[in-house]
């Protein structure tokens, strides 16, 4: 599938893929009126409200993540309904705050910062903590 900006027209799963210019890139490149097809589901496939109020969505005790139960409770909740809630994960609140602020933070960054963090990047496989700040 290509698209075309007034910039240039790119094949979206190279630049999203194989150029790891991600989603958030492909918005950043061109202003788009629809989702391209490959994002869209058919409407069968679709979860609607009705759907999700009428399935209950597990909530999954993980104080014991020793237990070989809970890998598998999240592994069949997340491949049947898609969602799950985390419980007794013994993460505070303003750590989960800090956590989506600096993925906010790295994700307004411009593409050509964030490819430094790409796997493969750092010539020594060690990133820096350049995002602490955040």
């Amino acid at each position: 599938m290509y698209l075309t900006s007034s910039k240039d027209e790119i094949d979206v799963r190279d630049f999203v893929l194989n150029k790891r210019n991600g989603v958030k890139g492909l918005v950043d490149f061109i202003t788009l009126n629809t989702l391209p097809s490959p994002y869209i589901q058919p409407p069968q496939e679709r979860y609607t409200s009705d759907k999700i109020i009428s399935s209950q969505v597990p909530v999954i005790d993980v104080f014991d993540w020793l237990d070989p139960r809970v890998a598998r409770e999240i592994c069949d909740a997340v491949a049947e309904l898609g969602v799950i809630q985390i419980v007794n994960h013994g993460i505070a609140p303003e750590e989960l705050k800090a956590v989506i602020a600096a993925a906010r933070g790295f994700f307004e960054l411009p593409v050509e910062e964030r490819k430094m963090y790409w796997k493969g990047s750092s010539g020594d496989g060690v990133v820096d903590n350049k995002f602490h700040s955040f």
